[in-house]
């Protein structure tokens, strides 16, 4: 039987640099923003704040990964993906970075369950988003033996 891990930390390091434009970050603070997706801007609020990462409680709800710290509020929450991963991609498209001294970003995210379809759904998607990840910092899921 194969043990699924509960939690992940993931770096989020662009791979290439655009000038920055107004609006895009200015991370100074050594803090992260846990339970992010309770403010009433997530990620927004964090990054417009300075901070250097989130933390993200997920559960896999209708094949749907989706924020919250408990399953039956997590159904009236948006997905994952549209309040993290995608505004991170558009926010990389246009500033070229995520930090304003551009060191990493960190996305820990919390699997709020143990199932390897929780966790294959959680690959599959960072998959989908590894333009996001430099080599170095590509997120490395495995199962514990």
């Amino acid at each position: 039987m194969s043990v699924i891990p509960r939690a992940l930390l993931v770096s989020f390091v662009p791979v290439s640099v655009i000038c920055a434009q107004e609006a895009c970050p200015r991370a100074f603070l050594p803090a992260y923003a846990h339970n992010d997706y309770e403010n009433e801007r997530p990620l927004a609020d964090a990054l417009g704040l300075g901070y250097r990462g989130v933390e993200v409680d997920v559960f896999l709800l209708d094949s749907v990964l989706r924020v919250d710290h408990d399953a039956k509020s997590a159904r009236r929450r948006k997905p994952f993906e549209s309040v993290y991963l995608a505004p991170l991609r558009a926010l990389v498209g246009r500033c070229g970075h995520l930090t304003a001294d551009h060191r990493p970003f960190l996305v820990a995210i919390e699997l709020k369950e143990r199932s390897e379809e929780t966790f294959d759904s959680l690959s599959a998607l960072l998959s989908r988003y590894s333009d996001l990840f430099a080599e170095s910092f590509a997120p490395r899921l495995q199962r514990s033996q």
